[in-house]
């Protein structure tokens, strides 16, 4: 499992999130978005670009 932090607005510290988190909270939307895109057996849909993009989103980096 890999953790990962970024920061909000507002928040003086930085907010720490699971692989798992992310997947639970963001895969569903992020996987009907890239199925509109670019139909729905596109090898690119999967759990680790959909992780990336999330990382790519919010600014985050991974916690070591």
């Amino acid at each position: 499992m890999k953790v990962y932090q970024y920061f909000e607005l507002d928040v003086d510290d930085p907010i720490t999130v699971t692989d798992q988190q992310i997947l639970y909270d963001f895969w569903d939307y992020w996987e009907c978005k890239m199925v509109q895109k670019f139909g729905d057996s596109d090898p690119r849909i999967n759990h680790e670009n959909c992780i990336q993009d999330w990382i790519t989103t919010h600014g985050a980096w991974e916690k070591k």
